[in-house]
C-alpha cells in the first residue's frame, strides 16, 4: 500500500506546486499590465490637449508574455504626434531589461473631449432651410470631428443646407449657406444708376445672389445681361 501512496502523494504535491507557480505567474502578468496602463495614462495626460476630459487605455495583455517582474523593467513611451495630444493617438510602448529591449509594441490611446454641440434631428437635403425643430443640443466627442463646429443656434436657424446631412450628425459650417436674397430665374427690380441719374426697370436673375453679392441679370428692356449688386430688399443696382 505504501508503494502506491507515495506516487499519488508526489503527484498531488506537484499539482499544488504547479498551481501556485501559475497563480504567481498570472499575478505577475496582471501586475505588469496594470503598471503599464497606469504609466501610459500618466504619459498621455501630461501631453494631452486642455479640452481632453477622458483617456481610454487599450488592452495591454500582449505585454504579459514578457514574464519579468515590474521592478526589473524600464518602461518608456514614444509618439510621433506633435503638439498637444487628442483623439486616437498611437503610442509606442518599449520595455527594457538589463539594458536590452525585450518588448516593443504600438497601442492606440483614445483621448476624448466632450462638448455640447448642435445635432441634426432629421436628415436634410441640399436646398432645405433649417428650422428650430431640426436642431438639438447633445454632448459629443469633438476630437473625432474635422473642421469647425457651430456653437450658436443663430448660425443655424434660417440657413440653407448646402451639403446633405444625416440625422444625428453634428452641424458644421460646411453644411450650410445663407439663403439667397434673389434666386436664379426670379424677376427682380433693376436700378440703373449713373451719377444723379436713376432708371428703374425689371430683369431676370441669372444666378442666386445674397445681399451684397454681384450677380448677372437679363435686362428685360435691352435683352442683354448686366451685372449689379443685390441690396437687402432684392433690388439689383447697376452702374453705367
Amino acid at each position: 500500500m505504501t508503494s502506491f501512496r507515495r506516487p499519488r502523494l508526489a503527484a498531488a504535491c506537484f499539482a499544488v506546486l504547479a498551481s501556485c507557480l501559475m497563480a504567481t505567474s498570472a499575478a505577475a502578468s496582471t501586475a505588469l499590465s496594470d503598471h503599464l496602463a497606469d504609466a501610459l495614462e500618466r504619459y498621455v495626460r501630461a501631453r494631452a490637449d486642455a479640452s481632453v476630459s477622458r483617456v481610454e487605455i487599450p488592452e495591454l495583455g500582449a505585454f504579459d508574455e514578457v514574464g519579468l517582474p515590474v521592478d526589473d523593467l524600464v518602461v518608456s513611451f514614444r509618439t510621433r504626434q506633435s503638439g498637444a495630444l487628442s483623439g486616437r493617438t498611437p503610442v509606442t510602448v518599449i520595455l527594457n531589461h538589463g539594458g536590452r529591449e525585450v518588448k516593443r509594441g504600438v497601442v492606440t490611446v483614445g483621448l476624448i473631449a466632450y462638448k455640447t454641440l448642435y445635432i441634426a434631428t432629421r436628415a436634410l437635403g441640399r436646398g432645405e432651410v433649417v428650422g428650430e425643430g431640426d436642431i438639438r443640443r447633445e454632448k459629443r466627442d469633438v476630437t473625432t470631428l474635422r473642421g469647425p463646429v457651430i456653437t450658436r443656434s443663430s448660425e443655424l436657424v434660417g440657413m440653407r443646407v448646402k451639403r446633405s446631412i444625416q440625422a444625428g450628425r453634428v452641424w458644421q459650417p460646411r453644411h450650410l449657406e445663407t439663403v439667397p436674397t434673389v434666386r436664379r430665374g426670379e424677376l427682380v427690380r433693376l436700378r440703373l444708376e449713373s451719377g444723379g441719374l436713376r432708371i428703374d426697370g425689371t430683369g431676370k436673375a441669372g444666378e442666386d445672389g445674397r445681399t451684397g453679392d454681384f450677380i448677372r441679370v437679363l435686362n428685360a428692356a435691352s435683352k442683354r445681361y448686366v451685372t449689379g449688386r443685390v441690396d437687402e430688399e432684392g433690388t439689383v443696382h447697376v452702374r453705367f
